[in-house]
């Protein structure tokens, strides 16, 4: 992920020439040194992810490309332009109540945590006098 569309592309054309192992190597190492996003540090790598997970545009374009490919155009979101490549897919897969009820038990603590900060929150706006 890249602020500006020009940089999107300049780095799509250093790309494009390459495949497989190459392809992987070089796409790495372009994240590392020139992604303004949280995964460039880990070379671009987003993990996997299911669809719908992530933002429209980008979503909508990650489950069209084929495994060991880039995009041949940045995908501009509300984040910046990014250069995709899909290193693998995975089938869908049904998850267990044992392996999700960890996530969701955590998720349904933070949205209570967010629910009672918010009260107060609002109970302490009441009170203040601002001038």
């Amino acid at each position: 992920m890249v602020k500006e569309e020009a940089e999107a592309k300049k780095i799509i054309n250093e790309l494009k020439h390459l495949s497989g192992q190459k392809l992987k190597e070089k796409f790495q190492e372009l994240a590392k040194s020139k992604s303004t996003g949280p995964s460039g540090p880990k070379g671009g790598d987003l993990g996997f992810f299911a669809q719908g997970q992530m933002v429209p545009a980008f979503n909508d374009k990650v489950f069209s490309m084929k495994v060991g490919s880039i995009t041949t155009e940045p995908v501009k979101t509300q984040f910046g332009y990014h250069v995709i490549y899909l290193e693998e897919k995975k089938d869908a897969a049904t998850r267990s109540f044992q392996d999700v009820k960890p996530a969701i038990e955590q998720r349904l603590k933070m949205e209570k945590f967010k629910s009672v900060m918010q009260e107060k929150m609002a109970a302490l706006q009441k009170k203040a006098t601002i001038k």
